[in-house]
């Protein structure tokens, strides 16, 4: 049990269960320099209505429109996150696109929220992503933090 709560605070954003198939994850470690195959195979939109938001965000959540793709550049750009900076840099919104893609030949499930992030997950493994790339940051409603934008909080 320690061997695996160690590897999870070493890897942070990824879950490892007992008897879970291994994963490669050299597959995940993303680089912009390497051309990865994309193909969005199926997607849709999705609001949460019990979400505390969606009141603050139901208008720009009905504009806020994804194609395939657009979704394929997002998911191109990513950025690899630590759960810790998810928890506290990313608002979580109550619009999102759910669907299934294959990267390199490989089927993944996914989630782009309109707070900028991106969860890939292949069985019970899941990778956080960052989505505000120079390209990418137009599409969503809301950017994460960053230490600027914290700073700015305090005073």
């Amino acid at each position: 049990m320690k061997a695996i709560f160690l590897v999870s605070i070493i890897w942070g954003n990824i879950l490892f269960f007992p008897g879970s198939k291994k994963l490669d994850l050299s597959d995940m470690k993303h680089s912009g320099s390497v051309r990865e195959k994309i193909v969005v195979l199926n997607f849709e939109k999705k609001c949460d209505s019990q979400s505390n938001f969606l009141q603050e965000f139901s208008l720009k959540c009905q504009q806020w429109n994804l194609t395939s793709n657009v979704i394929r550049e997002i998911i191109s750009e990513r950025k690899k996150i630590s759960k810790f900076d998810f928890s506290y840099l990313y608002e979580v919104l109550p619009c999102s696109y759910t669907g299934q893609v294959l990267i390199n030949e490989k089927k993944f499930g996914f989630e782009i929220n309109a707070g900028a992030y991106l969860i890939l997950n292949q069985g019970r493994n899941y990778f956080y992503y960052d989505c505000s790339g120079k390209r990418a940051k137009k599409y969503f409603i809301v950017l994460p933090a960053t230490p600027d934008t914290l700073e700015e909080n305090k005073e």
